[in-house]
C-alpha cells in the first residue's frame, strides 16, 4: 500500500520506503471496464517501437541530481510563509491605517512592513488575533511588533493559545509585558518554542494571540512566525539521504515520496512548485520501472464538443504492471468521461491507450491524471505527461 503518512523521523521515513510486497490503494482492484456508449472504440492496445519509445521518454535525467534538487525544493516549500500560509482573523480592533488603504487589513501583518500601517486597539479593549495555518506547523517563534505613541502602561503581556478543537484551547507560552519605554521603534515583543515544545501532536493548526489592551495610538504593525510544515521538512531529507544511498532508491520508495508530496496541503502560491515536484518525482519513477504514462489530446475542445484525448500507459519494461486505478483530478467546472478507470494488469512490453473526454472550463488551473498500482511487488505512482492543448 502507498504509504501516505510516513513518519516524521526521517529513519523510520526511510525504512518506510523500502521495497515490500505489493499492495494497491484499494483492498481489491477491478478490471478495467470502460462505457462502450462513451468511448464505442474501446481499449486498444500496441506493442510500440523502440524509436517512438525512445522519443517519448524523459532524457537526460541524472537521478541522484534531480533527487537533491527536488530535497531542496521540498525544504523550502515545508519553510512557514506567513503571507501564504496564514488565515488570519482580528477581533477587537477600534481602527486601522495602512498605505494604501486596505479592505481586508489582515495582510498588513505579514508584509514585512512597520511603517505607515497599525491595527490599533483600547486600553480596556481585547484585541485578539487568530492565525490558522494551511497545514499543521511545527511553530519555532512568534514575534508581534509594535509601532506608534507610546503610552503607559506600555505593551500587556500577551497569551498564545493552541486551539485544538472548538471548545478548547490550551496555553503554550506568554510573551512578557514591556513596560518601559523603549529607545526606538518598533517594539518587539517575543517568545520561542523549541523543538518538542509538548505539543499534543507535534504540530499546531491554529494559534490564538490575546492582547488585554494597547495604548490608544499604538498600534501592531507586524507578525512574524518562523516554523515549518514536520513532514515535508522529513520528505526533503529523506530525498536527500536516498541521492548518496542509490541502493535504497526504488520504485516503490520513490511512488511512496511522490503520493506523500501530492497529498500535503499548501497554500495557493505554493502548489506550482508542489505539483511540479510530484510530476518531476513521477519522471524519475518512469526511468526505474521503465512505464511511462501520458495524456494525449488528439482534439482539443471546441464549443459544445468536449476535448478528446486518450491516456497512453506504455510497459516498456520486461515485467507486468500490476492492476492499477487511474484518476483525473479535475479543477472546479471541468468534466471528464470518465473520470476514473480501473485498469487490469499491462504485460511487459505492451502498450494500452484509453480514450477520454474532457469538458475544459476557463481556469488557470488544468487536470492532472494519477495513476495508482503495483511494479515488481512494490507500490507504483506515476503522473501523466499532458500532449496537446485543451481548447483552441
Amino acid at each position: 500500500m502507498f504509504d501516505c503518512g510516513l513518519s516524521h523521523s526521517t529513519r523510520t521515513f526511510l525504512a518506510a520506503a523500502r521495497p515490500r510486497p505489493a499492495r494497491g490503494f484499494t483492498t481489491t482492484l477491478l478490471v478495467l471496464v470502460l462505457a462502450a456508449a462513451a468511448h464505442p472504440q474501446g481499449l486498444q492496445v500496441e506493442t510500440p517501437s523502440a524509436q517512438s519509445q525512445d522519443s517519448e521518454r524523459p532524457q537526460g535525467i541524472c537521478i541522484a541530481e534531480t533527487l537533491v534538487e527536488l530535497g531542496q525544493t521540498i525544504t523550502r516549500l515545508s519553510r512557514l510563509d506567513p503571507a501564504a500560509d496564514i488565515i488570519c482573523a482580528i477581533e477587537g480592533a477600534t481602527r486601522y491605517a495602512s498605505d494604501p488603504s486596505l479592505e481586508q487589513p489582515q495582510p498588513l501583518l505579514f508584509d514585512k512592513q512597520t511603517s505607515g500601517q497599525g491595527i490599533f486597539g483600547a486600553p480596556n479593549t481585547p484585541l485578539t488575533i487568530g492565525m490558522e495555518f494551511v497545514s499543521r506547523q511545527r511553530i519555532q517563534c512568534i514575534q508581534l511588533l509594535y509601532a506608534g505613541q507610546w503610552a503607559a502602561p506600555g505593551v500587556p503581556a500577551v497569551r498564545v493559545e493552541v486551539i485544538e478543537d472548538e471548545d478548547e484551547a490550551r496555553l503554550v507560552g506568554t510573551m512578557a509585558a514591556i513596560t518601559a519605554e523603549p529607545a526606538a521603534m518598533p517594539i518587539v515583543q517575543q517568545v520561542n518554542f523549541p523543538d518538542g515544545n509538548g505539543n499534543r501532536d507535534g504540530q499546531w493548526r491554529r494559534v490564538r494571540l490575546s492582547i488585554p489592551g494597547l495604548p490608544t495610538d499604538l498600534g501592531l504593525v507586524e507578525i512574524r512566525v518562523v516554523g515549518y510544515d514536520e513532514g515535508l521538512r522529513g520528505i526533503g531529507t529523506a530525498l536527500n539521504q536516498l541521492a548518496r544511498d542509490p541502493a535504497a532508491i526504488s520504485v516503490g520508495n520513490i511512488s511512496n515520496i511522490a503520493v506523500a508530496v501530492r497529498s500535503r496541503r499548501l497554500s495557493a502560491p505554493k502548489s506550482p512548485e508542489q505539483h511540479e515536484a510530484v510530476h518531476r518525482l513521477s519522471r524519475v519513477i518512469s526511468l526505474l520501472s521503465g512505464v511511462y504514462f501520458e495524456l494525449l489530446i488528439d482534439t482539443p475542445a471546441q464549443g459544445e464538443q468536449p476535448a478528446e484525448g486518450r491516456l497512453r500507459i506504455d510497459n516498456a519494461s520486461n515485467k507486468p504492471l500490476d492492476a492499477s486505478i487511474i484518476k483525473l483530478r479535475l479543477p472546479p467546472g471541468w468534466r471528464a468521461a470518465p473520470a476514473k478507470h480501473e485498469l487490469s494488469p499491462v504485460a511487459a512490453g505492451q502498450c494500452i491507450f484509453l480514450p477520454t473526454s474532457i469538458y475544459p472550463a476557463a481556469t488557470a488551473e488544468l487536470p492532472t491524471v494519477c495513476l495508482y498500482g503495483g511494479y515488481d511487488g512494490e507500490p507504483l505512482f506515476l503522473m501523466a505527461d499532458t500532449v496537446g492543448a485543451f481548447a483552441k
